[in-house]
């Protein structure tokens, strides 16, 4: 992204941590609490999820409910339901640098995101969905 870029800050202690010490413009955080991520969520331009293999990828609908946007790979479920192309975020092919630089570089989407599919995405909408699995099974 080059050395005008701004920090990136990255959450987690996964396998690939280890990997992001002493790199200049990175900000390895290590684990955060739930309600850390809610914070640095709605702190942040955007969230990247660049996985080349999640099945869904919860962060997509918490980056989403805090207001930010999505850089997400196509390889992760949650951004084919939830994230619009140039609306919310973006989503591009699972491995393509390129492609992840110029999303992370992109000017910010307008409005607001937490508008967009996700909205539909409730606790009452999860009870629906969990009610409705357990009937498929026991059917």
């Amino acid at each position: 992204l080059g050395p005008d870029a701004p920090p990136l800050v990255v959450a987690g202690t996964g396998p690939l941590a280890p990997l992001l010490r002493d790199r200049p413009g990175v900000h390895p955080v290590g684990f955060l609490s739930h309600d850390e991520l809610i914070e640095l969520y709605a702190l942040a331009d955007r969230c990247a999820v660049p996985s080349r293999d999640e099945p869904w990828g919860v962060w997509v609908n918490e980056a989403l409910a805090c207001g930010c946007p999505v850089v997400a790979s196509d390889a992760v479920g949650a951004a084919v339901d939830l994230v619009r192309d140039g609306e919310d975020g973006w989503i591009v092919p699972a491995g393509d640098v390129a492609a992840i630089a110029a999303a992370l570089s992109a000017p910010r989407p307008g409005g607001d995101v937490s508008r967009g599919p996700v909205a539909g995405w409730t606790y009452d909408f999860g009870v629906e969905q969990f009610l409705e699995a357990v009937e498929l099974a026991l059917g």
